[in-house]
């Protein structure tokens, strides 16, 4: 019996470690797309090819954004991997810093709160988690 019982328990933490994976790498896919629109936006209108690459990665990045998705609500409710795409808020106070926008500590502490919400949502039970 206690065999099974921790073979459950390692299939949970194996879901979950697969869940975080998704977002990770959705949210890595998010920020990339969300820096290169950022660094679209400082381009001169006498670039307008450059422009249109950096365009159409977006489009690329938001695309295999959408296969990740796909792929992610295949296996698991959506109450467990929509509120894990959450983690971009605190990644987004990271880019937001990197260029030289004030982040607050009113900012860092709110997109705590929200990480913080998130673990306990993903994490806290890994029974909940299914199998993929």
């Amino acid at each position: 019996m206690n065999g099974s019982a921790g073979g459950t328990a390692t299939n949970g933490r194996r879901a979950t470690a697969l869940l975080v994976a998704f977002v990770i790498g959705n949210v890595s896919l998010q920020l990339l797309a969300a820096k290169l629109v950022k660094d679209a936006s400082d381009l001169p209108p006498s670039r307008p090819f450059a422009l249109a690459l950096l365009l159409g990665i977006v489009l690329a990045l938001a695309a295999v954004r959408f296969m990740v998705w796909g792929e992610m609500h295949k296996r698991y409710p959506l109450s467990l991997a929509y509120p894990a795409s959450a983690l971009f808020f605190p990644l987004v106070m990271v880019l937001a810093w990197l260029y030289g926008e004030v982040v607050t500590p009113a900012k860092v502490a709110g997109s705590m709160l929200v990480t913080f919400g998130v673990m306990l949502c993903v994490v806290g039970n890994p029974d909940e988690v299914p199998d993929p």
